[in-house]
């Protein structure tokens, strides 16, 4: 049986300080079989999808999953995983 990994990326802080360098990482990253490449965030999805794209990132919607701040605080992305 195959298994695959799954990362995820933050885009505060991560993506957003980096994204040259992080988008590169994660195209690498996605070409590969071995890897399911994930954006996770604190961030509403509507705040979410436009950091995306004003760092020109295209990502899958389904492959952005937002934590719940409001909820969980600092631990939210932690709950998401």
């Amino acid at each position: 049986m195959n298994k695959r990994f799954k990362i995820g990326f933050d885009i505060g802080g991560t993506i957003s300080k980096y994204p040259d360098h992080m988008l590169a990482l994660m195209k690498a990253l996605s070409l590969s079989h071995e890897f399911e490449v994930f954006i996770i965030t604190d961030m509403q999805r509507k705040d979410a999808l436009s950091a995306l794209e004003k760092n020109a990132i295209e990502i899958d919607p389904t492959r952005l999953l937002c934590g719940d701040w409001s909820t969980h605080g600092d631990l939210c992305k932690s709950v998401l995983m």
